[in-house]
């Protein structure tokens, strides 16, 4: 009987265990509301309703695809990433204007997966791409954009139905 009983609290206290952990990391992902959407700027600098602030912590910029380099591609688009509070890793990566070619969205999907921000400062950033013919890749919109980053803004946290449509000028 009171080996019965040991096992019995063996798997309530882990059974207990886990649930603490599971509502711990749900309790930290519950806090979106209070924590701001962002725009990352061409200065690496992350805007938020809050105003600008230094939440990126490592940003590795995208390659360019050798085969669509040869071709003389220039596109720019536009992407969201959906982080974990808790870690400030990267948990997806959506596309909220294409590029207009697979294999760019796949190269920028691919290296914004791996950017890490700050924990805890913002839930959801948007974060506009632009490859252009030469090879080069540039990140972010231009600080100096501000009714763009505002109607971005509006759009991720739901203010606006419709995403931006302009795009970014250099």
């Amino acid at each position: 009987m009171a080996r019965v009983l040991g096992l019995v609290m063996k798997t309530l206290l882990s059974s207990v265990a886990a649930l603490v952990l599971i509502g711990t990391s749900a309790s930290a992902q519950l806090v979106l509301p209070t924590r701001p959407a962002g725009i990352v700027t061409a200065d690496g600098n992350v805007v938020t309703r809050f105003g600008p602030g230094d939440y990126l912590f490592y940003a590795p910029l995208p390659t360019f695809p050798a085969g669509v380099l040869h071709r003389g591609v220039s596109a720019r688009g536009v992407f969201i990433v959906d982080l974990s509070m808790l870690y400030g890793t990267v948990d997806d990566v959506r596309v909220l204007q294409s590029t207009g070619s697979k294999e760019l969205d796949d190269a920028a999907s691919a290296a914004l997966s791996k950017w890490v921000f700050r924990h805890y400062k913002v839930y959801k950033a948007a974060i506009p791409v632009e490859f252009d013919a030469s090879g080069r890749v540039r990140i972010g919109a231009d600080p100096a954009e501000g009714p763009y980053i505002s109607a971005v803004l509006a759009y991720l946290t739901g203010e606006l139905r419709y995403a931006p449509k302009r795009h970014l000028s250099r």
